[in-house]
């Protein structure tokens, strides 16, 4: 090989790695929240998944009340009906533990695409140390026919975290990733999927006053 062309190849070798460099970077920035909303004191985040065309949303807010509070809207997936925006219909299918169950929801999709329903799996923990309350859900399996008229959620993941500031307040913090399946587009479940986080939290603030 001649030291031209030696240094051809180191030159190409190093626009390689520079290319690759930058991809890598571009794709570590992709997972960084950027927030979209801030409403009430409830301000919204989104970020890109991977190759996934659905984006993640993360919403936050300071909130009155104590944990101990949340423990009901968390833990009977009839009281979800009450705050989770869009609910149609929510009830317990199976309860493997006081607080491991799996629930079956209906959620209303607007005109004129089918509305969803999802077989979701609970699992809710109470830190003794920290008081800290979590519900970390994801879709479940069901041998069960998809419901006429309906289109079932093919991925589903999301983390309810609730954290004490002192005895009258806490931070909460929702996280949700959803793959809606059908032909719903991804734009539209972007878009849609902050302002259901956002009215979801407001929600579940008028549910928690009124106790």
């Amino acid at each position: 090989m001649s030291s031209v062309t030696r240094a051809k190849f180191r030159t190409l070798v190093f626009l390689s790695l520079l290319l690759s460099l930058k991809m890598q970077v571009s794709a570590q920035a992709g997972q960084e929240w950027k927030q979209t909303l801030s409403d009430e004191g409830i301000v919204v985040f989104k970020r890109l998944r991977g190759e996934s065309p659905y984006e993640e949303v993360r919403a936050q807010a300071l909130m009155n009340g104590r944990v101990e509070d949340f423990v009901p809207y968390f833990s009977d997936p009839v009281n979800y009906k009450k705050w989770v925006y869009g609910s149609i219909e929510t009830k317990q299918v199976t309860r493997l533990k006081d607080f491991d169950f799996v629930f079956y929801g209906t959620f209303k999709i607007p005109w004129p695409f089918e509305n969803r329903e999802l077989f979701s799996r609970v699992e809710l923990n109470r830190d003794a140390k920290s008081n800290e309350l979590t519900a970390k859900l994801s879709d479940s399996s069901s041998q069960l026919p998809v419901s006429d008229g309906l289109v079932r959620v093919s991925k589903f993941e999301s983390l309810w975290t609730v954290k004490p500031v002192d005895d009258k307040q806490v931070n909460l913090t929702i996280e949700m990733y959803v793959e809606p399946g059908g032909k719903l587009p991804p734009f539209i479940v972007n878009l849609v999927l902050s302002r259901i986080q956002l009215w979801s939290i407001k929600n579940l603030r008028k549910q928690i006053a009124q106790n």
